[in-house]
């Protein structure tokens, strides 16, 4: 007899059922990785954008990139730590 196997529904979902199962633990890693990368990129950015930044909070400036790094300000005046990295930070790009 020459019998060929055919996989089945049952035996293919057996298979595939770990792969396919919904776990919101990776929804919530998902979420936190992106969260942090942004985080992040976001704080990177000011090197290059800070003299644009200082023009637009002290001189006459755009009021929405002084608003958009002001969470950065706050932050690095509560966590001293973050505070000294982003001076180091932004006097790499400013010299």
């Amino acid at each position: 007899m020459n019998e060929t196997l055919t996989p089945t529904a049952d035996s293919t979902s057996d298979a595939t059922g770990q792969a396919d199962k919904f776990s919101w633990w990776n929804v919530w890693l998902f979420l936190a990785q992106r969260v942090f990368l942004y985080f992040v990129l976001y704080a990177l950015s000011i090197g290059p954008f800070y003299w644009e930044w200082y023009k637009s909070r002290y001189v006459d400036g755009s009021s929405v990139l002084a608003a958009f790094y002001l969470p950065l300000v706050w932050i690095a005046e509560v966590v001293p730590p973050f505070g000294e990295w982003m001076n180091w930070y932004i006097h790499l790009w400013t010299g």
